[in-house]
């Protein structure tokens, strides 16, 4: 298999909770009127290969259908969320906060024997499902080994 790159375009910030996470606050996150700030969340990924495609699932429960942009260009696989579910009780403070909340922003560099042109997109269950065909030039050809005279 071909390597595939993860790109993080706010590794750096999102991660810190250091003298960089006041400085980049309003670029990296939005504060709210009680206090929390959405932020950068990485979700998880899985990206497998079989003989004929390439499948990426990404896990991000709790957002809706028309909130996900799936673009691919230039072999980059670029997934967005530009707005996760809004906590309808904002005059409540968090005792706990665990579950993620804020922008999703993903990107993985695609091998070349990828197809481009037959990507499918599906969301189901808090999973969105990408495929990709392999180009015919890619997939493994069995040759016919014959006795010589």
């Amino acid at each position: 298999m071909e390597l595939l790159r993860r790109n993080y375009p706010f590794q750096i910030v999102a991660g810190q909770e250091s003298g960089l996470d006041w400085l980049m606050s309003g670029i990296v996150g939005k504060t709210h009127s009680n206090g929390s700030r959405d932020r950068i969340v990485e979700a998880p990924l899985d990206i497998q290969e079989s003989e004929n495609n390439f499948v990426v699932q990404v896990s991000m429960p709790g957002v809706s259908l028309n909130d996900i942009r799936v673009s691919v260009e230039h072999s980059m696989l670029d997934i967005k969320v530009d707005a996760m579910e809004e906590d309808s009780l904002d005059e409540m403070k968090f005792l706990v906060r665990e579950r993620n909340r804020g922008f999703i922003h993903r990107s993985v560099t695609l091998p070349e024997s990828v197809d481009l042109e037959s990507s499918k997109a599906s969301y189901s269950n808090g999973v969105l499902t990408v495929n990709f065909n392999k180009l015919e030039i890619a997939k493994p050809r069995l040759i016919e080994v014959k006795a010589s005279e």
